[in-house]
């Protein structure tokens, strides 16, 4: 169970990581778009956007990538919040879906409850 945890955990810093990289290329992107414009209203607009989405995506990732690096330390709080992304992630379907789905598997068990307490 100790090498599923370590999947578990690496599989939420990756997905952690690729969602602060898209958060920041959804911000540029967009956020460009709008400069380029030459319209001060869409560019306003579109920075708003931006903005919003970079801190969607910033707030639900920065739990998966703390919430991964706690449970490779075998931190007691990582599984409640790693628990906690995986079951956000499950609508996400296929690939959070099947994170969530084997994260929640592997955390809800007896055995990771003894070693992650």
């Amino acid at each position: 169970m100790r090498q599923h945890i370590d999947t578990v955990a690496w599989l939420h810093i990756a997905t952690g990581a690729l969602g602060l990289l898209s958060a920041f290329g959804v911000g540029a992107i967009v956020g460009g778009v709008g400069l380029f414009s030459g319209d001060a209203q869409t560019a306003g607009i579109l920075g708003l956007v931006a903005a919003f989405v970079m801190v969607l995506l910033g707030l639900l990732s920065v739990p998966a990538l703390v919430g991964g690096w706690g449970l490779l330390k075998r931190r007691p709080w990582a599984r409640l919040m790693v628990l906690i992304v995986s079951f956000l992630s499950l609508p996400g379907f296929p690939v959070g879906t099947l994170i969530g789905g084997y994260s929640i598997w592997v955390l809800m068990s007896d055995e990771s409850r003894q070693i992650l307490s």
